[in-house]
């Protein structure tokens, strides 16, 4: 009897909206994540080229060794795609200053897409309590943990 309740219950609308809400609690991670990668990787290609510019540094000592060799195949493929802008007597790289704008720009569409998944949340839970079933995150949370529970019950 439980194993027929077990799966009218992944037939229902709760497990719909179950289903729906963990997968933007799994987006929203997965972006949070990626965000604090990208700001420290960021804060990486920062030291690196900081210490490009300290005469006294050795990068290829530690610990300025680690930061050059995280941060130099980024800096290349920059230099591959945006070639030095040379005027009359000097040159300029400018590659790496893009490269970290690029950096910035992933991070505030990082920060947006975060944004707008807790606004899908926030309205997934307030369209629950509106509907006739009072569905919470709390609600949601007590539900999983008692029906992980009953399918271990019901093995036994």
């Amino acid at each position: 009897m439980r194993i027929i309740e077990f799966f009218k219950f992944f037939l229902s609308e709760q497990f719909r909206f179950i289903c729906i809400l963990a997968f933007n609690m799994l987006l929203l991670h997965f972006f949070g994540i990626l965000h604090f990668s990208i700001k420290l990787y960021k804060v990486i290609c920062y030291t690196k080229l900081t210490f490009e510019w300290l005469p006294l540094v050795n990068p290829y000592r530690w610990p300025y060794s680690m930061f050059y060799n995280l941060a130099q195949p980024y800096i290349l493929y920059c230099n591959k795609i945006i070639p030095i802008v040379k005027l009359r007597r000097a040159s300029v790289e400018i590659s790496s200053i893009v490269g970290l704008e690029v950096l910035n720009v992933l991070i505030y569409y990082c920060v947006r897409i975060v944004n707008l998944i807790l606004l899908v949340i926030k309205g997934l839970e307030e369209n629950a309590k509106n509907s006739e079933n009072t569905i919470t995150t709390e609600n949601i949370v007590a539900l999983i943990n008692s029906i992980h529970l009953d399918s271990h019950l019901s093995l036994n």
